[in-house]
């Protein structure tokens, strides 16, 4: 559900001045005698993104759900879907309408979330808010090893919000989910959709995700059609598959070496939940020069990479030498799992580097190089050895 638009009056005669938008909010001014100006920006144009205080990298939004106090939630473009933990509204003050269709998720980082599709408000406190379906979570449990030695067994729902100090996950990704139980059918999709049209194109920047934005200097990447929605997505919003293609090179950092060891396209998510910094999976893993280190397989320090769009254009995207400082400079290199495709996930990598576009109208992501270049989240992997 979008918001409508606020009408202002322009009185000439008057001379009134239109005011113009502050830090992405627009404020209310009035001429000498009164009268309202005429407003630029109606609504909200910004969303701030949070550093995470917990147990988990990336950013989060502040979210009222259903009338609720205000919880934090992980902000997640490799996802989609709103998925609230239970006990947040388990004493709701706005109307929380059960559509009896079940739902589930699993996360790169073996979190899975099962739960029960409502409808309800989602608020963010500065004037934009909405009514959507989404996801209650009821249950949250670990699926691979790696999660489950860092959190254990069970429905660990309490000790997630404990460490993560998180209460659920806003996905923002343009992929929805279609979801059905019966006759009983929804879709969960980004709820930046549903606070009006101006948000179904948004950048994301290290500070806030912002409306609308202009694509002046973006190289822009083509998407493919998603799958089919249950219903309409709101206010223009088209359904597009979450990863683009995008093409890799990696060279020798030695002068007398010829040609890339590596130049492939590949399908890519610029993921601001993922656990790591670039993951690089490729069946050529073992061609590439790799040193073992705490955080796993890394591209040898030195080595070039570069990230290029695809097509005619190849612009550059981003190039980097390679190095051991995660969510920087560190290439992870590994096989993709069985029957995958080679992929690659940026992690925050390519939002320390890059400001980062979304159009779920025209099925576009566009990249923009950030000056300066931010530094959030970054740790050192170390290299205690060569891997080969």
């Amino acid at each position: 559900m979008g918001f409508k638009s606020l009408l202002g009056f322009v009185f000439a005669a008057l001379g009134v001045a239109a005011c113009t938008a502050h830090n992405g909010f627009a404020s209310l001014p009035t001429s000498g005698s009164g009268v309202p100006a005429l407003l630029t920006s109606p609504e909200p144009t910004s969303i701030p993104l949070i550093a995470n205080a917990g147990r988990k990298f990336g950013f989060h939004v502040q979210l009222s759900i259903a009338g609720t106090s205000a919880k934090s939630f992980l902000f997640d473009t490799g996802s989609g879907g709103l998925w609230v933990y239970a006990n947040t509204i388990a004493d709701p003050k706005n109307p929380v309408r059960d559509l009896h269709i079940k739902a589930q998720n699993q996360y790169g980082s073996g979190l899975q979330y099962n739960g029960e599709v409502v409808e309800t408000t989602a608020d963010f406190g500065n004037g934009l808010l909405a009514t959507l379906p989404l996801v209650r979570v009821d249950k949250a449990t670990c699926v691979t090893s790696g999660c489950i030695k860092k959190y254990g067994r069970g429905n660990i729902i309490l000790l997630l919000e404990k460490e993560r100090k998180l209460w659920g996950t806003m996905g923002a990704d343009l992929q929805p989910k279609p979801v059905s139980q019966g006759t009983n059918k929804s879709d969960l999709y980004n709820l930046l959709f549903a606070l009006g049209g101006v948000w179904t194109r948004f950048l994301v920047t290290p500070k806030a995700v912002l409306a609308s934005p202009s694509e002046t200097g973006f190289t822009m990447l083509d998407m493919v059609p998603g799958p089919k929605t249950n219903q309409p997505l709101p206010n223009g919003a088209k359904s597009w598959q979450r990863d683009v293609n995008v093409c890799y090179s990696i060279r020798i950092a030695d002068a007398s070496a010829k040609g890339p060891i590596l130049n492939e396209c590949m399908t890519t998510v610029f993921d601001t939940g993922a656990e790591s910094g670039v993951s690089f999976n490729t069946p050529h893993a073992g061609n590439i020069p790799t040193e073992s280190t705490k955080c796993g397989s890394i591209l040898n320090p030195g080595e070039p990479f570069a990230a290029n769009a695809p097509g005619e254009s190849g612009a550059l995207l981003t190039r980097f030498a390679a190095g051991v400082t995660q969510n920087w400079d560190e290439v992870l290199v590994a096989m993709p799992a069985p029957s995958a495709p080679p992929n690659v996930n940026t992690g925050i990598t390519f939002y320390n580097r890059n400001e980062i576009s979304f159009d779920a109208v025209n099925g576009r992501v566009g990249l923009k190089p950030l000056d300066p270049p931010a530094h959030n989240f970054e740790s050192d992997c170390g290299a205690p050895g060569r891997a080969h």
